[in-house]
């Protein structure tokens, strides 16, 4: 069995090994193959196999332990190793999970006035944007009209238009 000092000096190798270096695998391993090197990491460096080394070794073994669980948490789903392969290709060996399941950032909001394309288009867009921020629904639909007079091959605008009809219409009274 490995002693403490043994495993200490792994773990620091670790620390600069990619997750297929800690479990010992090629870039192109199948999910068989990855299911496999973690039975073979998870019986030499289990800590409950190592309990009769003394609780040292148990609590050092239990940080090399979970440097490869995280390694097979990762690279035994799909979707998480390939955002880790892109990843590695970056440089960085190591990927938080929590931090990557968290949601995308919003996209920037496009206003009337970055739709429209025109000089004049843009002058009616702009007043259309001020007449929905301030509430103004039939105003704001007056004026997106007539930007997308000046503009009839602009779908976007268009379709910004029917969505102001449909709340115009929803409006009460």
């Amino acid at each position: 069995m490995a002693s403490v000092d043994q495993i200490r000096s792994w773990i620091e190798v670790a620390k600069t090994k990619n997750y297929y270096e800690i479990l010992r695998l090629q870039l192109t391993a199948s999910d068989a193959e990855i299911k496999a090197a973690f039975h073979q990491f998870a019986l030499r460096f289990h800590p409950d196999r190592l309990v009769d080394e003394g609780d040292d070794t148990v609590a050092v073994a239990a940080e090399l332990f979970k440097r490869g669980v995280e390694a097979y948490n990762v690279l035994s789903k799909p979707d998480l190793r390939k955002r880790y392969d892109g990843e590695l290709r970056k440089g960085r060996i190591r990927m938080d999970i929590d931090k990557m399941d968290s949601a995308p950032p919003p996209l920037p909001q496009r206003t009337l006035e970055m739709i429209a394309k025109t000089p004049q288009g843009k002058k009616y867009a702009a007043k259309a944007d001020r007449f929905l921020t301030i509430g103004k629904l039939e105003d704001a639909r007056v004026q997106l009209t007539s930007a997308f007079q000046c503009e009839p091959t602009n779908h976007e605008l268009e379709e910004r238009i029917q969505i102001i009809y449909e709340a115009l219409a929803l409006e009460p009274g």
